[in-house]
């Protein structure tokens, strides 16, 4: 496989073998498995500084100067773009070395249960840590390895700077940079089930962005992933650590392009303004994901767009208009009147906004791409996408009529525009507003041609858009699809059934993690704990032709 080949630069550690246990038979499914992925996947920046962190109790974060990975739909987890190049490559081996140090430096009884050093401690070390650094017990031409080294360095420079080159030769191996879910030796042969080392990383990884932990490594050794019981008991055991909550912010960031927060300017803010409007939208949608309260309605699709909740501090309080109290540095606050879930916050508000103005496009595109999964057609090129420079004599909406009457912008925009305007009660800044410019706001608005026709409809303001959005299966479809990509690594096959054929098993894992939502409710973590146990999550890849 030619992208495994690139994998390390030519395997650049102590190379690379198989996986260690057997996968469980293959089950009987109605569902045909997707045929093609990559075998391995690299950690990206956010997983290697969480993985460091929770193996060696690193306190700095080794990635800062680490490139940023490629994205795909959103996600920069991609196995299939997110591989090494000769600058990340640098940067890990520099960084292997670092932790190593720094991993000295703070004791080897963090890490290793020994009396004293040596090599029967390098040994003990190999078996117990190593088993966590590479996510499964170390063969024996890979401890041998190790030992190799260990012995060639402890006669001239003593046992702590062996145990320090072992250490650093483990952080700079694919066997821990790298995800391996081994392939099947056929060309073109099936998937099948991962094996339970492999299932438990992969576990860990959606669920934290993180390495497993012991817990979890001693219920793979003792094969207990295999059984969907036994992995949706550890699905649910990972997400109530606050690790996921880690993770369900990383996947709003990714899911919302929240790094374009980073020098944001918007008329009327203060300066640095964008980091006080991220922090607010993200607990906004932690308030949403993770709220046990006596709402019944607490952690579902209906509290993402129906909650009143806004959270402000010192900075946001007054742009909104909002008594702060100064007692903690962020305040919940019931907004009712003006703010109605997820659409209606100030940050997502403006972020899809230009510095001086609404946009009605980017929160249309927004809307469709986002929240419906139907892209948008990218515009011909020979059209001027810049948008009207605000006039004091107009709403945003006048300024905006001419996409529809330009016949080669209508086709398009007749898609968009009738969202975005349903958002003018929000300015730049998503404050709330009944006139522009002196003119009253027209918000009226329509969902036109969406993949669902019970959706479409015509809606006045955000506060009914959002009521259509509650109990739309096609959103909560469009979320689980995206909480898929950021679980699976990989873009999605969702082909239909055909006649004498059968749906993908990406198809099949999809609609469970629906059902299972919608029969608790519409609860969102329902989403994430069904994925894990569907067989897209479970299976491994084929093999990738030649």
């Amino acid at each position: 496989m030619k992208r495994v080949g690139t994998l390390l630069l030519a395997c650049f550690a102590l190379g690379c073998e198989g996986w260690v246990g057997a996968p469980p038979e293959d089950e009987v499914s109605e569902c045909r498995p997707v045929e093609i992925f990559p075998g391995a996947r690299l950690l990206t920046r956010v997983e290697y500084r969480r993985t460091v962190r929770d193996l060696l109790g690193e306190p700095n974060d080794p990635t800062l100067d680490f490139p940023p990975e490629p994205t795909v739909n959103g996600m920069n987890n991609d196995a299939r773009t997110h591989v090494v190049n000769p600058l990340l490559l640098e940067h890990f081996m520099s960084s292997a070395q670092l932790l190593a140090r720094g991993a000295r430096e703070r004791g080897w009884h963090h890490l290793v249960d020994c009396a004293e050093l040596g090599r029967g401690c390098a040994v003990r070390f190999l078996e117990r840590f190593g088993t966590r650094v590479y996510r499964r017990p170390l063969t024996t031409t890979e401890r041998d390895s190790l030992l190799h080294l260990y012995d060639r360095i402890e006669p001239g420079l003593g046992a702590d700077e062996a145990l320090t080159a072992v250490l650093e030769a483990m952080l700079g191996s694919p066997q821990f940079l790298y995800r391996f879910e081994s392939l099947r030796d056929e060309e073109g042969a099936g998937a099948e089930p991962l094996g339970a080392y492999e299932l438990a990383s992969r576990l860990s990884y959606f669920l934290w962005g993180s390495t497993p932990d012991d817990e979890l490594l001693r219920a793979a050794k003792d094969g207990e992933p295999d059984d969907v019981n036994g992995l949706d008991h550890q699905a649910r055991r990972l997400s109530s650590d606050p690790r996921a909550r880690e993770q369900v912010r990383e996947f709003h960031r990714r899911w919302l392009g929240l790094d374009r927060f980073t020098g944001l300017v918007r008329q009327d803010a203060p300066e640095g303004v964008g980091a006080s409007l991220e922090e607010s939208l993200l607990r906004f949608l932690d308030d949403v994901f993770w709220n046990d309260g006596d709402d019944a309605n607490s952690g579902t699709l209906d509290a993402l767009f129906r909650s009143p909740r806004l959270h402000v501090d010192g900075a946001l309080a007054p742009l909104y208009g909002v008594t702060y109290d100064g007692h903690s540095s962020w305040q919940p606050v019931d907004a009712a009147s003006e703010r109605h879930g997820l659409l209606t916050q100030p940050g997502l508000l403006a972020l899809l906004a230009h510095t001086e103005q609404s946009s009605p496009i980017a929160r249309g595109v927004f809307l469709r791409e986002k929240l419906l999964c139907s892209p948008v057609p990218a515009p011909p090129p020979d059209v001027n996408n810049t948008p009207p420079d605000p006039d004091p004599r107009l709403t945003t909406r006048k300024r905006f009529a001419v996409h529809t009457a330009d016949p080669s912008c209508a086709n398009c925009h007749r898609l968009i525009d009738p969202l975005g305007f349903g958002f003018e009660n929000y300015d730049q800044l998503g404050r709330y507003r009944t006139e522009e410019n002196g003119f009253p706001v027209d918000v009226s608005g329509a969902v036109t041609d969406s993949p669902d026709p019970e959706l479409d409809g015509e809606f006045v303001g955000l506060f009914e858009l959002s009521e259509k959005l509650a109990t739309s299966r096609l959103v909560l479809d469009c979320l689980t699809r995206t909480w898929m990509t950021f679980a699976l690594g990989r873009s999605l096959e969702f082909a239909k059934r055909q006649e004498n054929s059968l749906p993908t098993a990406d198809s099949c894992s999809r609609d469970d993690a629906v059902t299972a939502s919608l029969d608790q409710g519409g609860s969102l973590r329902e989403v994430l704990l069904t994925i894990v146990t569907t067989p897209a999550f479970r299976q491994r890849a084929a093999r990738e032709p030649e």
